[in-house]
């Protein structure tokens, strides 16, 4: 039975990539291309200038960009069956200093991120049997490519690109590895938006392969986008929202600047409504509503800028506001480079008072602040402000990845109890 199953996955996977979403695409923005185009950088500059948070987020990168100059690259070290940490490492670092180059011009940033790639670059693989592992080092590896391209030697560019294919996208076309492309979970959010960056990032170079990635990709993807249906719930919990969404925002960005539009992926059903879910699940005293696999502690979640942008609803970022100021670990996050890029945009972080919960009600409309997630196991999030009191319920199907059967937390303003129901 298993290895009927396995012919038959090897034999469906083609069929993800038969619809050509950029048959009509011609020649890609030159390097940079990843999120932040050439000459993006004077905007982010300007608001660097005329607004405090936006300095202060700006200065804690270049310290720890900073303190990572004086670092060895990650080594190859699998802990158990993951490389994971070397790979988030790695993409935090790239980040890091590919962004602190482009907006000082100091190459020692550059030569150091150089350094990273190459190395990493070298492994013998990037560890496929726990493929996050290869999406995040692609991720990486890609950013550096595109970021550092100019500055970079003919035989850096040379190793870093044969890597990206060799170690990241090829791997993604071999049925053992990818699993992912048939899931609904964070793990489809996370590979595809890796792979999707590798793609774009060696495009020129591999326009064959690089198109078949990228239209897998935008075929996949929507399995797990339609998780967050009808109205923004998210089945895996607070937590794994934030892995898988701001994954999810980063491959929406990537393709709408390579190729001018995101194919309407960001119109999926209740994709733009989860911002206001996520604010309803952190309640009065700072703990969010951790059914499913998440822990109490709420934080920041790069995402949420980009979802103001869409939505022109800058109160969306009274919480992140909250978290840059008091959070000193802010700029240790591998992702909020690509988030701070949101400064060229027109708004201010928290600028709006956020408007009490009550208020939110219209956007929920019919189903109010019912959010109904896996429709087809019947399982429902629920999330009901009674001041002082936050009250929140949660049922999950036992198939839903990282739930549980049934999770309640009730949440005052003084005391946080969780139990398992």
């Amino acid at each position: 039975m298993v290895g009927s199953f396995s012919v038959l996955w090897f034999l469906a996977l083609p069929l993800l990539a038969q619809t050509d979403h950029i048959k009509d695409t011609g020649r890609l923005p030159d390097h940079p291309r990843l999120l932040l185009l050439k000459g993006e950088e004077t905007a982010i500059k300007k608001a660097i200038a005329s607004e405090a948070i936006w300095k202060e987020i700006h200065e804690r990168i270049v310290a720890e960009s900073n303190a990572v100059l004086e670092t060895a690259p990650v080594e190859r070290v699998v802990v158990g069956r993951r490389l994971l940490a070397k790979s988030r490492e790695c993409l935090r670092r790239v980040f890091l200093l590919s962004y602190v180059w482009r907006m000082t011009g100091d190459e020692k940033y550059a030569r150091r991120a150089e350094r990273e790639l190459v190395a990493v670059s070298r492994f013998s693989d990037w560890n496929p049997t726990h493929f996050l592992d290869v999406a995040e080092m692609t991720m990486a590896t890609a950013i550096g490519y595109d970021w550092l391209n100019s500055v970079l030697s003919d035989d850096t560019r040379r190793i870093i690109r044969e890597a990206i294919v060799r170690k990241g996208l090829e791997p993604s076309l071999e049925s053992r590895y990818s699993g992912w492309l048939r899931a609904s979970h964070n793990w489809n959010q996370v590979c595809n938006a890796g792979m999707t960056y590798g793609a774009i990032a060696v495009f020129e170079d591999q326009p064959e392969l690089a198109r078949r990635i990228i239209n897998r990709s935008i075929d996949s993807i929507p399995l797990a986008m339609a998780d967050y249906g009808p109205d923004g719930a998210y089945p895996e919990g607070y937590g794994y929202w934030g892995y898988g969404t701001n994954f999810n925002v980063l491959f929406l960005t990537a393709v709408q600047k390579a190729f001018g539009k995101d194919f309407g992926l960001s119109d999926t059903p209740g994709f733009k409504r989860t911002a206001a879910y996520l604010l309803h699940m952190v309640g009065p005293t700072g703990a969010c509503f951790n059914y499913s696999d998440s822990g109490q502690r709420g934080g920041l979640n790069p995402a949420m800028f980009w979802f103001a942008n869409q939505l022109d609803d800058y109160s969306l970022l009274w919480l992140e506001k909250d978290y840059v100021k008091k959070d000193g670990s802010v700029a240790r996050d591998r992702l909020l480079r690509r988030f701070h890029a949101q400064a060229d945009r027109r708004h201010r972080v928290g600028a709006r008072r956020a408007p009490h919960p009550a208020d939110w009600t219209h956007l929920y409309q019919p189903a109010h602040h019912n959010h109904h997630v896996h429709r087809h196991a019947a399982d429902r999030r629920a999330a009901v402000w009674l001041p002082p009191y936050w009250r929140c319920a949660a049922g999950a199907g036992a198939g839903a990845a990282h739930a549980y059967r049934a999770v309640w937390l009730w949440h005052g303003l003084c005391r946080d109890r969780a139990a398992d129901a």
